[in-house]
């Protein structure tokens, strides 16, 4: 009826485009093809001018909602011309008016789109109106709404749609109430009502504030009458809120004596701090924390004689310089109230700011025991330990200036450092405050050699940091001292050793530890191609008890457990419950095979079936983005309907979608099918692809899989905030450079073969360059040959797995994880590999064995994992190959007050 409908209301006729027989498609998927506009008549306005196609499947309303958003994802960048807009538009208010389901819904998202960036906004705000009355309540729909209605000018609909909002969404209106109350605020302001204005002074007391109370500030500042100290206040903290410091403290300079009240809030004087920090005015904020505080100003310098103001103008004329080699004595005569205490804290952020660090380090320390709170406790703390360790590491330079540049004078330097952290221990509250300056010691002392220091660090410092950090300390120590190039002075009366060698595992002695592994002694990782230093005597080697002790812990990173497990012959942790399949394992069939009627989906409920519906059809149009983004909505539905939709997208070669879902089924309790889940979760994708482009290249094919799922998870239109492309995080830049040594005149980088094959050849590239090593080629990949090179020069003659934690820049250390994790899932599932053998390949740089016949487990289906998958390994697509990227080696600074 509808399509008869149709015909009969159109002047023109309608085009018969069967997709089936369009150039250049697929069997089964559903091309538009719209003529050029010279070939069809003009049509009256309120009608497209070009034809309408055929439907066929769906054949029902919601075939023109797909059909005119798959014409809209081939106009790209472009944008649709004129007269395909106006097609467009007809098609979308045709699905929105006659359609079911989704398709209607999504169909007036598009069609309200439209009609907004064409600027008809009376149009537009009418389709939001339908759209909320045809579907319920949405917030981003009204939102859509009210900016429509602001826009126009139509203040008082604005206003009534939030008291709307707010009773139509009771509850999501109260987990946004302050945008909720920018909405009220900002249509009455434009009705000219400013009676809200009474509810300014409290929302500027506001402790934390967000982006939509930064909005109301500004507005309040707006309100004619306002006074005009208030209006200062406001437009500093939206400034503040906004990190717009120099801004910040423009508005604050005319109301400094807000700031010095005894019942000035917190957050103002930390807004205060942090602006005359980031604007760079260290000097004027000495001036007004000392005065703030009842400190005495020191005297200003001289002013220059006339000789000095006709010196050069490169010649610096002289500046004060407050308490350049003293600190202001900081007691609680000063310090009397949790307000001077964060003002204390701020000036010595100030005196960081100009460079005296000895006066920052000196007020910073003198704060630790006033803290009115642990937190800030550990913020003063952990600035003072940062200036300590800095300063001491500094000393290098001094040593060689006095010709003491000798063991003794480095050694003194390190007991320095260790006595630092000690006095540091003792006092902090939490050890998460100060992980990022042990981990940064501790790659210091790697990068320059000191094996022993890492070891005493380990034992000084490991039973006072963290789970996290304990993990790559004791790891290293451990490795270090089975590589011979540490010793383990350890006296078994002292608690690290109690700690180390429990009473329970029988060993009540160094020269005990090795029991456990005498027979079977780990390989050391070495090979021809690193030299490596002699091993320890086996007598004397400690390290399998920190090993041990990585397995034992709790909250362990996986990793080091990972490697730990490496070094004792035993497998990870993390492979306990993935299941052995094989390569010719078929996660369709298997899914298929255990459902009663594999082509409809497994559901009763009408609602479910139109979003599966909804699914395939958004599948067989081409358009991926819309059939994902229902995924979402599917969590609370039964493990069968989800597994019948990652088959769905499977079949398309979809296995980004059908990657999350595996991941929603695996962390089901009890989990359902796990060897489902898991195949779902590292699926075996492309296959000819990957197995015609690895063996040429000399590329191990689970780590070409793991490669690429570390980088895109799969998603072949995933595009990284820096423009990487496709599969392989193609910069296109680099895709261009290795396309050209490929010979490739023409590709397409979210076309999987082009970019496997692009990216594949680039690893290759790095695999050639780096001798083989997998591990290293990783990281260039990840960030570049250029610093690969460098750091294999600086570092090169240790084995990878210490290589990797020298680092500069964490971001190629977690990518390495990331990918060394997935290669040993791979390589168990579906190639038969030992977790030892792929260590032995990644770290050891040894070759891997022939693949074997791999047999499935009976029990796979009953296994229940031990755990759910970490939202690192579900991360977003990794940065492109080459790319620079940054370094994060610099200490994060501590939470300020």
């Amino acid at each position: 009826m509808l399509l008869a409908f149709v015909v009969c209301v159109a002047p023109f006729p309608l085009a018969a485009l069967d997709p089936e027989s369009s150039p250049g498609s697929s069997p089964g998927s559903s091309v538009l093809q719209v003529p050029q506009a010279s070939e069809t008549p003009e049509a009256p306005s309120q009608l497209p001018p070009q034809m309408l196609p055929i439907l066929t499947e769906p054949a029902d309303p919601s075939g023109f909602f797909f059909a005119a958003e798959q014409m809209r994802m081939q106009a790209g960048d472009a944008g649709l011309a004129p007269e395909q807009a106006r097609l467009a538009e007809f098609m979308y208010t045709l699905a929105f008016r006659f359609a079911k389901g989704p398709a209607a819904l999504e169909a007036g998202r598009s069609l309200f789109l439209l009609l907004s960036t064409q600027g008809r906004l009376a149009e537009a705000a009418s389709t939001a109106r339908e759209w909320l009355q045809s579907f319920g309540p949405d917030w981003t729909m009204y939102r859509n709404l009210y900016d429509t209605l602001m826009a126009q000018g139509s203040f008082p609909d604005a206003f009534a749609l939030v008291s709307e909002l707010s009773k139509a969404m009771p509850s999501t209106a109260k987990s946004r109430s302050t945008e909720l109350s920018w909405m009220e605020y900002n249509a009455r302001f434009g009705m000219q009502d400013y009676s809200w204005a009474a509810n300014g002074p409290p929302f500027i007391k506001t402790r934390t504030p967000d982006s939509y109370i930064a909005k109301i500030y500004r507005l309040y500042a707006a309100v004619p009458n306002v006074p005009q100290n208030q209006a200062a206040l406001a437009l500093f903290r939206a400034a503040a809120t906004e990190k717009n410091y120099a801004d910040a403290i423009a508005y604050a300079r005319p109301i400094l004596p807000t700031f010095s009240g005894s019942d000035t809030p917190r957050a103002w004087i930390s807004e205060l701090g942090k602006s005359f920090y980031g604007a760079g005015l260290y000097r004027e904020g000495i001036d007004f924390f000392l005065a703030a505080l009842g400190f005495a100003l020191p005297a200003p310098s001289p002013a220059p004689s006339q000789s000095s103001l006709e010196a050069p103008l490169s010649a610096p004329v002289p500046e004060r310089t407050p308490f350049m080699n003293s600190a202001p004595i900081i007691d609680r005569a000063h310090v009397s109230t949790e307000l001077s205490w964060v003002m204390a804290f701020y000036l010595a952020r100030m005196y960081q700011g100009l460079g005296e660090n000895q006066t920052a380090a000196s007020v910073f320390i003198d704060l630790v025991p006033f803290a009115f709170s642990s937190e800030d406790s550990d913020s003063a703390l952990w600035y003072w330990l940062d200036i300590t360790m800095n300063a001491i590491a500094a000393t290098d330079s001094t040593l060689g200036d006095l010709g003491q540049d000798d063991a003794n004078g480095i050694q003194a330097k390190r007991s320095l450092e260790l006595s630092a952290l000690s006095q540091a221990a003792a006092l902090w509250k939490s050890p998460s405050y100060f992980e990022d300056i042990v981990a940064n010691y501790m790659r210091r002392l790697l990068r320059e050699g000191a094996w022993n220091d890492v070891v005493r660090l380990c034992v000084l410092m490991s039973q006072k940091l963290t789970a996290s950090m304990k993990g790559p300390l004791l790891y290293l120590s451990g490795r270090l001292i089975e590589t011979g190039r540490a010793s383990a002075d350890l006296s078994t009366e002292s608690d690290f050793w109690k700690w180390l060698a429990p009473t329970n595992q029988n060993q009540s002695s160094p020269n005990a530890a090795t029991n456990a592994v005498s027979q079977n002694p780990p390989d050391s990782g070495s090979n021809s191609q690193i030299p490596s230093a002699p091993s320890a005597p086996l007598a004397l080697n400690t390290s399998p008890l920190f090993f041990q002790s990585l397995l034992r812990e709790n909250g362990i990173e996986e990793h080091y457990r990972t490697l730990a497990a490496w070094r004792l012959g035993k497998e990870p942790p993390i492979l306990a419950d993935t299941p052995v399949l094989d390569k010719n394992f078929d996660i369709v069939s298997a899914i298929t095979s255990q459902l009663p009627q594999s082509d409809t989906p497994p559901v009763s409920d009408e609602k479910l079936k139109e979003v599966l519906d909804f699914i395939t059809q958004s599948l067989d149009y081409g358009l991926e983005a819309l059939a994902a983004k229902q995924v979402a909505v599917l969590s609370p539905f039964s493990t069968d309907s989800l597994l019948w939709l990652a088959a769905k997208f499977t079949e398309h070669e979809q296995y980004y979608p059908a990657l999350r879902i595996g991941s929603e089924a695996l962390t089901r309790k009890p989990a359902a099918k796990p060897e489902l889940a898991y195949a779902l979760l590292y699926p075996r994708a492309w296959p000819e692809h990957f197995s015609e482009l690895t063996a040429p290249r000399n590329i191990a094919e689970p780590l070409a899989y793991a490669i690429v799922r570390s980088e895109s998870m799969f998603n072949q239109r995933a595009v990284s905030r820096s423009g990487a492309m496709g599969l392989s995080q193609l910069l296109p830049g680099t895709a261009a450079e290795t396309a050209r040594g490929l010979k490739m005149s023409q590709y397409a980088l979210f076309d999987p073969k082009d970019n496997l094959t692009i990216g594949l050849t680039y690893y290759g590239y790095m695999l050639q360059r780096f001798d083989g090593r997998p591990a290293r080629a990783i990281a260039a990949y990840n960030a570049g040959p250029s610093r690969m090179a460098q750091w294999a020069r600086d570092w090169g003659n240790l084995e990878d797995d210490i290589l990797i934690e020298l680092y500069p820049v964490a971001e190629p250390r977690q990518y390495t994880k990331n990918i060394i994790a997935a290669a040993l899932n791979y390589g168990k599932m579906y190639y038969g590999i030992s977790s030892k053998d792929m260590l032995d390949f990644m770290l050891a740089g040894k070759a891997l064995p022939q693949p074997a016949s791999v047999q499935p487990a009976q029990n796979a289906a009953t296994s229940a994992p031990a755990s759910a998958p970490t939202a690192q390994s579900l991360s977003e697509p990794a940065p492109a190959p080459a790319a620079p990227a940054p370094d994060t080696s610099q200490p994060t600074l501590a939470p300020a007050p």
